[in-house]
């Protein structure tokens, strides 16, 4: 499948399994060429807590190691090309025969190679990063120290708020921009009137309290919200990657949030590739593009629908989204 000509913000939509988070972590993937701990990352995103080797056969098609995966992808002029090789112990590569008979599942999978290469109008490269397990069953990876990434992404799912929040804010800090964080999360709740950290963690202050809140106390809304803007405001980060972006709001905070979402796209160039199954957050989306129609131009919307095992990708602009929820079009598969 191929996804061309997308936007600053990219919406995807589409039924249950049809590829959307698939289509995201990808893109986490692909923009960490180099580092084979990325694919353990993903077991992260889809709630796994534990990392294992026997975790990254989930990646694979049907848990089958025999199929390969392999992403390719345009980062301004740079193109870029990851794929994803699984590794066996010497006996078991000699006894090929055997184990694809086996069941996918008990397949004794010892390794992942990232084979990926790099190429832009000025220079070309070409590498392996792999991960293995030891005798021990320890995992050790083996990174190409020669090639330096240069674009970095953060995957946000409905499990995984990405990073922690002490050592974002403090980035936030340090860079100056700890007010305009406060001043997106007064857009969620104006009763807020400070961020601030300790060592014991992130706090917020509340209008009539006269002690700061620690942020695991203050709602799943605040901290869904509050870890979007961190990640959109952080100058390290260049490509948001956010899965099922209603999870844990409310849909009145959802117009808040497409704000701070714009401004970051608009302002400080990120790029952001969000996924929802939510109609109420359409329609927020298509209500705020109404009040700012200068920013349609910003968003493509991308439904996904499947035939078979042919996923074909159908596309929206910002106009187009506008008159499917004005006309009440169901655009979600």
């Amino acid at each position: 499948m191929t996804l061309e000509g997308l936007s600053p913000i990219t919406i995807l939509l589409g039924e249950n399994s049809v590829g959307k988070s698939t289509i995201l972590e990808s893109l986490f993937l692909i923009t960490g060429l180099s580092n084979p701990f990325m694919a353990f990352s993903i077991t992260s995103l889809r709630a796994h807590k534990t990392i294992s080797m026997n975790d990254v056969k989930y990646m694979f098609h049907d848990a089958d190691c025999q199929q390969i995966p392999s992403m390719a992808a345009v980062v301004g002029e740079e193109k870029r090309q990851l794929k994803l090789i699984p590794t066996f112990s010497i006996k078991d590569s000699i006894e090929v025969g055997r184990m694809a008979q086996m069941d996918n599942m008990r397949q004794p999978l010892t390794g992942l190679k990232c084979d990926f290469e790099v190429n832009s109008p000025v220079y070309a490269y070409s590498g392996t990063s792999s991960i293995e397990r030891d005798k021990d069953g320890n995992l050790v990876p083996k990174v190409d120290a020669n090639y330096k990434e240069t674009v970095a992404s953060i995957s946000l799912s409905p499990y995984n708020l990405g990073g922690t929040f002490l050592d974002d804010y403090d980035e936030l800090v340090k860079v100056g921009r700890k007010d305009v964080l406060l001043k997106a999360l007064r857009l969620f709740d104006s009763r807020i009137t400070a961020v601030e950290s300790t060592t014991d963690g992130l706090f917020l202050g509340y209008v009539h309290l006269n002690r700061l809140v620690p942020i695991s106390m203050a709602g799943d809304g605040v901290q869904k919200y509050l870890s979007i803007a961190m990640q959109a405001f952080r100058p390290s980060t260049n490509i948001i990657l956010i899965d099922e972006i209603e999870n844990g709001l409310h849909f009145t905070a959802h117009t808040k949030l497409w704000e701070c979402i714009f401004t970051c796209a608009s302002e400080l160039g990120k790029q952001f590739f969000i996924s929802t199954h939510s109609q109420e957050t359409l329609r927020c989306l298509a209500a705020f593009l109404d009040r700012f129609p200068d920013k349609k131009d910003l968003v493509r919307v991308v439904t996904l629908t499947r035939e078979k095992e042919i996923i074909t990708p159908y596309y929206l602009s910002g106009d187009g989204l506008s008159g499917a929820m004005e006309n009440d079009v169901e655009i979600r598969k």
